[in-house]
């Protein structure tokens, strides 16, 4: 019913037995989230010990909801240290809530957004520290070559570039650029992309490579799919911004012939 209000008013109204529940303090912080209160969402989920069976994350994922809304909202307030803290715990898995982190999942793009945030708070040494991390963060570890497709591949590839390793960057950027393509795809992945992520990938890749053309099209193509998608959004209101500089330079230069 979207009556977020409502729900965080019910289970503030429980009895204490009730909020003892790890189920329902789950689904107050859930609550919580969704009424943008990350604060209390984080708060509460710090002082509540969770018992997690194998392949279950659901509190950790309220968490890093959590933390990913307070950096946000950091960030856009220029808070950018505290936006940076935010990043950086959103990589963690903290013992509460009962969950190691797996062999398979990469942490990239949070890495990368903490690099971004100490950049900007005038933390260069820290900031240099997790952008070492996401260059050298493994995608696919040798026990499981099956590897789940997300941003991270794209931020990976941002990190190699900003550490000096070009050539590994362009090497990763191509790979995603196949995507857009099946044959390409197909020749090249055991485990091909599929769904938003393949095209939202493919067009991050194809414009890291200056095919701004294609990318457009990609993303545009990933939207469709995935219409709130970040990284797509982003990287079109890029090409975007870049193509009308270029069309304003090209008439001011047009008004001075």
């Amino acid at each position: 019913m979207g009556a977020t209000d409502r729900r965080v008013k019910l289970f503030e109204g429980a009895p204490a037995a009730v909020l003892a529940q790890s189920a329902a303090v789950q689904s107050l912080a859930g609550a919580y989230i969704d009424a943008g209160r990350f604060s209390d969402a984080a708060a509460l989920l710090a002082k509540t010990t969770f018992t997690s069976g194998e392949g279950e994350d659901a509190a950790l994922g309220l968490y890093r909801r959590a933390h990913l809304g307070l950096a946000r909202k950091y960030r856009e307030a220029g808070d950018h240290a505290k936006a940076a803290a935010e990043f950086a715990a959103v990589t963690e898995f903290p013992r509460n809530f009962g969950v190691g982190r797996p062999a398979m999942q990469s942490q990239a793009q949070f890495y990368v957004a903490a690099a971004r945030e100490f950049d900007a708070a005038g933390q260069r040494d820290e900031a240099e520290r997790w952008w070492q991390r996401a260059a050298t963060e493994g995608l696919n570890p040798p026990s499981q070559p099956e590897e789940p497709w997300s941003e991270h591949y794209y931020f990976k590839a941002v990190a190699l570039e900003h550490v000096g390793r070009a050539a590994d960057a362009r090497k990763l950027y191509e790979r995603l650029a196949r995507l857009n393509e099946d044959e390409k795809m197909l020749d090249a992945e055991p485990w091909p992309a599929s769904g938003a992520i393949r095209f939202v990938l493919a067009g991050a890749g194809l414009k890291a490579l200056g095919r701004n053309d294609e990318a457009r099209i990609a993303l545009e193509r990933a939207l469709k799919l995935d219409p709130q998608n970040e990284l797509a959004l982003s990287q079109l209101a890029e090409l975007k911004r870049a193509s009308n500089s270029t069309v304003g330079a090209s008439l001011r230069g047009g008004a001075r012939n």
